[in-house]
């Protein structure tokens, strides 16, 4: 159908599996306490290595993302869109493949994978760290809304 469709299930395999990966990692660590015995002495230390590894992987999930969302609007809507992020997000909400409340949140990551870089202070890790259930919800709306044909 397309002369890119190799292209863009590979990059929705990818984006698949990085998606999966944040799952998991966001299911570790709110199942934390049941995996960790609160008497270990390294407790505090694996929460934050558990807590870390959720940004990260959120951090790789967003850019497979809004990467995504680009080739699928260039290869189904005939949008080319020459800025990042947010420009992509914006763009996808005047062809309506998200809605509003969707392309909030998505620039509500796009601010928190800015300030990933920043998990050294607990207060902006801890405050990503709460704002990924509403993350993977939109996640999973982009995966199967846009799943290419």
């Amino acid at each position: 159908m397309f002369k890119d469709s190799g292209k863009i299930q590979y990059k929705y395999q990818r984006l698949e599996q990085a998606a999966q990966t944040l799952i998991y990692a966001y299911e570790d660590y709110n199942d934390f306490d049941n995996i960790v015995d609160a008497d270990d002495e390294k407790y505090e230390r694996r929460f934050l290595t558990y807590r870390d590894s959720l940004i990260t992987r959120f951090n790789y999930t967003f850019d497979s993302l809004w990467k995504y969302v680009r080739l699928y609007m260039e290869l189904y809507h005939d949008v080319t869109v020459q800025g990042g992020p947010r420009d992509v997000f914006r763009a996808s909400l005047e062809v309506l493949l998200l809605s509003p409340d969707d392309v909030e949140i998505c620039l509500e990551m796009l601010d928190s994978r800015n300030e990933a870089s920043h998990i050294y202070k607990e207060e902006i890790a801890n405050l990503i760290a709460t704002k990924m259930a509403k993350y993977i919800v939109v996640i999973k709306k982009i995966l199967e809304t846009m799943r290419p044909s």
